[in-house]
């Protein structure tokens, strides 16, 4: 049996995902700053760098300029 607080973040969850829309750390792992480097060919820092600036842009409303 969950709660009732439990059920609706649950709930809450669901509407964010239908959105498109997920939640995301505000600071990267160790493996995630690892796995955007070697994948983008960056380094650490940059790939680091990278992330927070998706995170920047995507919570301004998802335009760059």
């Amino acid at each position: 049996m969950t709660s009732h607080a439990f059920d609706f973040a649950l709930d809450a969850l669901d509407v964010v995902r239908e959105a498109g829309l997920t939640v995301a750390p505000l600071y990267p792992s160790e493996s995630m700053i690892a796995a955007g480097a070697a994948l983008a060919g960056i380094t650490p820092d940059m790939a680091e760098k990278l992330y927070r600036v998706m995170l920047e842009v995507a919570a301004e409303g998802g335009s760059f300029q």
